[in-house]
């Protein structure tokens, strides 16, 4: 089974649990990074990446790399180009941007800086391999909920324990224009000025079976 996520993701850059919705103060010594997300042109991002069936059992691992091929400028605004897609990418002074080439529409990924229960919404595009389709469009909302600014996770993959996490959370989708497709939850941890060290995408909203879990081992 493959399932292949354009976010910050990563994409597209998903999340689901239970928060109470306050907003606290849990500052993040790493806040005093500039950018989220280190981009340069000649910047590589190395992956490690599981999937699972429904049934729990491991279906793909594998190692991959994305790398930052070069920039441009849109609207005035540096973007960076993932050579792999029709992606850009950018820092801006809110958080962490997507920019679509194939029909020029931008969204923000990750919130930055952020306060612990902040919701903004985002959007995603899906490859669609089967149907040769390259894209589909989704009308819709992505709703995605920042629950802690100072998080520790061990990742199950390399065991490597990582500290200082911003953890966004996928919390809602709603979708206008097709029935078909579903966007699953997904939780995210990101540490300013390294990037999304663990992505956990799950099967249901009680986050027990596991679709994939990405590793940045860089």
């Amino acid at each position: 089974m493959k399932i292949i996520y354009q976010i910050i993701i990563l994409a597209c850059f998903s999340f689901l649990i239970a928060c109470d919705g306050e907003k606290g103060e849990e500052p993040n010594p790493l806040f005093s990074e500039t950018d989220l997300f280190p981009l340069s042109i000649g910047k590589t991002f190395n992956y490690w990446i599981k999937t699972y069936d429904p049934d729990g059992q491991e279906s793909a691992d594998r190692r991959f790399s994305q790398a930052i091929s070069g920039d441009t400028l849109i609207a005035g605004e540096k973007w960076y180009k993932n050579e792999a897609t029709n992606t850009f990418v950018s820092n801006k002074s809110d958080g962490l941007y997507y920019y679509y080439s194939f029909n020029a529409k931008e969204t923000v990924i990750y919130k930055y800086p952020a306060a612990k229960g902040d919701v903004y919404n985002s959007f995603v595009y899906t490859y669609k391999p089967i149907t040769g389709e390259r894209f589909e469009e989704i009308t819709g909302t992505k709703s995605v909920e920042v629950l802690s600014l100072n998080t520790s996770v061990v990742s199950p993959l390399s065991g490597t324990k990582y500290e200082n996490c911003i953890h966004y959370m996928t919390a809602k989708f709603t979708l206008t224009n097709s029935g078909s497709l579903r966007i699953y939850p997904s939780e995210q941890y990101v540490i300013p000025g390294v990037g999304a060290v663990l992505i956990i995408d799950y099967y249901d909203e009680s986050l027990t079976n596991k679709v994939s879990i990405r590793e940045q081992l860089n």
